[in-house]
């Protein structure tokens, strides 16, 4: 009796509990349904329905947007300046450096040559102000400009920093753990070489900061020679400083392992799209290894070659070309023709070196983070009007 007695309890208890939980999903799938209607409706009916149960989406900003980072770039100048009194023209150059919250890193005067050494640490916001104030100093016999992007080498050494830490900390969790002298020993070992490659690329990662925050200008003072000579200001630029009608002077090889990756990479994309005009011979084996000053060359002694430099400080076609017409109006190069087709800038010079008469032609055109120029060498006027029309599209 006690044993029935017990097996009824025992059937009450899960009949009780099943159908509570008959009774919860029961519950559930009305109120999943509640979206829809329990009756046919019309189609007025329909929308109104549906717009009153539209289910609610809350906007979520995109938080995984990336901010667009500030490039770090190093500039660089050196500047030969010719002055009257070299003590007036540093008091100067002390007022203008503090004024663009500068300094004078090194300042050495070499009586015994009549000139002096100044070395300037300026924030790079200042850099091309004070540049321009040191123009108007005296005669400037020499000057150059460097420029290099080091956004992607900073960004590099910060992300292996990073990970080395990251994994020193590893290895910090795993020496409290060890228990065996030799095991800890090796792991000690291991802590020291990370630390020691952390303090190194930390070390190059400020290196590279303070040289992206302070820009460096190098001038070399120097009196003694005449005063009246005119100022003949060269070109800021050291490529365009080089181009010579008769020589290759552009090789593709800006300083800075990112930057020659990129223009090789650049070069080499071009080198493979130009097209050959009729008549002339394809020398690219020979122009690649700098064998031969010529890419392309003719019977008629017409050359052209084809170089890529880094577009730093960044310029648009337009700027490069009115920096090469400043250099060669001082060279009295005779500008003939200036065109524009497909953002290729088209110029071309005439030459007298009184000896020959030669023409020289220049495209330059803007890729991405480069600068590509198409240099043309005509040897007299008869090749010029012969070729010139058929060398155009060459890309």
């Amino acid at each position: 009796m006690k044993k029935l007695f017990v097996i009824l309890i025992m059937l009450d208890f899960f009949f009780c509990s099943s159908l509570k939980e008959i009774q919860e999903i029961s519950h559930s799938r009305n109120e999943e349904t509640t979206l829809y209607p329990k009756k046919a409706l019309d189609l007025k009916e329909q929308d109104t329905y549906y717009q009153d149960h539209q289910p609610t989406i809350q906007y979520q900003p995109n938080i995984y947007q990336k901010k667009e980072e500030k490039r770090q770039i190093i500039y660089e100048s050196r500047i030969e300046l010719q002055v009257k009194k070299i003590e007036e023209t540093i008091q100067i150059i002390k007022k203008y450096t503090e004024s663009y919250k500068g300094y004078i890193e090194v300042l050495e005067n070499r009586k015994d040559e009549n000139s002096s050494y100044l070395k300037i640490r300026i924030p790079v916001e200042h850099f091309f102000g004070l540049l321009d104030q040191l123009f108007l100093l005296g005669n400037v016999k020499k000057h150059s400009i460097f420029a290099e992007d080091v956004s992607k080498n900073l960004q590099d050494v910060e992300s292996r920093i990073k990970t080395l830490k990251h994994l020193r900390n590893r290895l910090y969790e795993l020496f409290q753990k060890a228990t065996k002298v030799d095991e800890k020993a090796k792991i000690l070992k291991e802590i020291n070489r990370l630390t020691s490659e952390i303090e190194e690329l930390e070390a190059t990662q400020e290196y590279l900061k303070n040289k992206a925050t302070y820009s460096t200008i190098e001038l070399f003072l120097k009196t003694g020679e005449s005063w009246e000579k005119p100022i003949f200001l060269t070109s800021p630029f050291l490529w365009i400083q080089n181009l010579n009608p008769l020589q290759r002077t552009i090789f593709n090889e800006p300083q800075g392992f990112f930057s020659k990756f990129f223009v090789k990479n650049t070069f080499y994309t071009l080198l493979n799209k130009i097209k050959v005009p009729e008549t002339f011979f394809n020398n690219k084996e020979n122009f690649i290894h700098k064998k031969e000053p010529y890419l392309l060359y003719s019977p008629l002694s017409v050359g052209i070659r084809l170089g890529v430099i880094p577009n730093e400080p960044y310029g648009t076609s337009e700027f490069w070309t009115k920096a090469i017409q400043e250099e060669f109006k001082k060279r009295n190069y005779e500008l003939i023709s200036e065109k524009k087709e497909n953002n290729i800038k088209y110029l071309s010079f005439k030459i007298n070196d009184g000896i020959r008469v030669y023409y020289y032609e220049i495209q330059i055109f803007t890729i991405d983070e480069e600068v590509a120029i198409i240099e043309i060498f005509y040897p007299n006027e008869s090749a010029y009007n012969q070729m010139n029309s058929k060398i155009k599209n060459l890309l």
